[in-house]
């Protein structure tokens, strides 16, 4: 029994020892330039404001989307590529647009509102939406806002 018992946790010692733990660290190549991540916050400012039909803002919060620094965290796994939220913080609530693999595009974006920690609406972009990339052109507008 204990030779059996040593076997199976020998085994599982020299196979938790295969597992690759590699965790993709970023070089400064990788990263968004500041420029680029000045598309992403336009680009989730106008998503997030376009879907104000179905959210329902008040303008007070259309006001925070438009002037307020959002709250950004990027998580890379790849070039140019990972998850990326991108937030406001409001009295009531907290809207965030969320993009998942590679940056500077149109497609999989997300919205999530909160609030009082439960999330109120969710929408996923249509995948089926033509892949345009974003440059400073598309909100030259905004950006010079």
């Amino acid at each position: 029994m204990h030779k059996y018992l040593w076997l199976l946790l020998t085994g599982i010692t020299l196979l938790s020892g295969c597992v690759s733990s590699d965790k993709f660290e970023p070089t400064e190549s990788d990263k968004l330039t500041g420029k680029e991540m000045q598309i992403m916050i336009a680009y989730a400012r106008s998503f997030l404001i376009g879907q104000n039909k179905t959210l329902k803002f008040t303008p007070e919060e259309l006001q925070i989307i438009r002037d307020k620094e959002p709250r950004i965290r990027v998580f890379y796994d790849a070039y140019k590529s990972g998850s990326l939220s991108i937030g406001w913080e409001m009295p009531q609530k907290q809207a965030s647009a969320i993009a998942n693999g590679k940056f500077m595009t149109t497609r999989d974006w997300k919205v999530s509102v909160v609030r009082k920690s439960k999330v109120t609406y969710f929408h996923k972009k249509d995948r089926n939406q033509k892949l345009k990339k974003l440059s400073p052109q598309d909100f030259e507008e905004l950006l010079n806002d």
